[in-house]
């Protein structure tokens, strides 16, 4: 694995290969975008979004050769904080899993790039992420970009709605048992013999008292 090191000024700025995938557990994700709505600094259809990291997630990623980015201080918040901004792209024949759980009924739902926008309001007890390098290089200058691979998404529920999952959930309507229907759709509860002629027949179809 090799190491490049540049100087801006007093920064050192270190742009290393990297190779592999990158799981994150547990991970929040913030400022998402899986639609691709046109915001400020971001055109329509550019799927994205970030990790929130501390300063020592920040670090290990720094020196495995990603490119996390530092959130300038403000008043509200005097304190530097970090994330790894990821990009979300579909292509013809590839694009990222993306799935979500439901841990009452223990499925798992997956989500497609006509749904993907879903991701944005849904609210999550957990996330977890696979990202994949793109290692780029322009003009002098490299880094790596970090592209959503697989997603799963826990489903917030309700506490009552898991405390009861185990329970059956029966219809409001009961169900009739329907014991002969005859060659014209007519159900017969009871049949005691007697036949309709063939004009009694008609108007029962019809719906006629005539």
């Amino acid at each position: 694995m090799s190491v490049v090191a540049r100087t801006t000024g007093s920064d050192v700025v270190r742009s290393r290969r990297v190779q592999d995938d990158l799981t994150l557990r547990n991970c929040k994700i913030i400022w998402r975008n899986f639609a691709g709505a046109e915001k400020p600094f971001n055109p329509a259809g550019k799927r994205n979004f970030s990790v929130e990291l501390t300063d020592a997630q920040a670090k290990v990623l720094l020196e495995m050769g990603w490119m996390p980015k530092v959130v300038k201080s403000t008043a509200d918040e005097p304190e530097p904080t970090w994330h790894l901004p990821v990009t979300v792209l579909y292509r013809p024949d590839s694009g990222p899993s993306i799935t979500f759980i439901t841990e009452s009924t223990k499925n798992r739902t997956p989500i497609d790039e006509e749904l993907v926008g879903l991701v944005d309001r849904a609210r999550f007890d957990a996330t977890h992420v696979t990202l994949s390098p793109y290692n780029w290089s322009v003009q002098g200058k490299s880094g790596v970009k970090a592209y959503l691979r697989t997603f799963y998404g826990v489903l917030h529920e309700d506490p009552l709605d898991l405390e009861y999952a185990d329970y059956t959930l029966e219809g409001q309507t009961a169900n009739l048992a329907i014991e002969n229907v005859d060659e014209n759709g007519v159900v017969i509860i009871e049949d005691s013999g007697w036949e309709l002629d063939e004009n009694e027949r008609k108007a029962l179809l019809s719906g006629s008292d005539d």
